[in-house]
């Protein structure tokens, strides 16, 4: 329940969409909010998404600290970023086709991508990670 007079955050969009080099059956199911991607992507909107450990550029994990240096990052290239873990994994074998199924939780806001299993073999359970998003078309 909101209390009285505090701002309500505002519904997420769901956005599914299919991702060219996973394979023609892999799709992202996502219930991000894509403040930055507005307005609302319409059917046939190109943008690139990246899963990352880590914004540095050489890949070398992050200090836990906040780091407030203004270095150059990962996000610097990307319109949309987001910090989450990892909370869901299983793989799925739906009409003979194996895929792996990964859901993120981004401080409440979901998102479950699915791949063939070679893309999401680095994904495990109670990883950090970083989404990025940036429309191409």
């Amino acid at each position: 329940m909101t209390p009285r007079g505090a701002p309500r955050r505002p519904p997420a969009e769901r956005i599914d969409a299919e991702i060219d080099n996973c394979g023609p059956l892999a799709h992202t199911l996502s219930n991000l909010s894509p403040h930055h991607l507005r307005p609302v992507p319409q059917i046939g909107t190109k943008f690139t998404l990246v899963l990352a450990p880590t914004l540095s550029l050489d890949g070398t994990p992050e200090d836990p600290a906040y780091d407030q240096s203004g270095k150059e990052s990962l996000a610097d290239s990307y319109e949309y970023v987001m910090y989450g873990k990892v909370f869901k994994k299983q793989d799925e074998n739906e009409g003979g086709i194996r895929r792996s199924a990964v859901t993120i939780s981004f401080g409440g806001l979901l998102m479950q991508l699915k791949a063939d299993p070679k893309n999401l073999q680095d994904v495990d359970i109670d990883n950090r990670l970083y989404v990025l998003i940036r429309k191409i078309s």
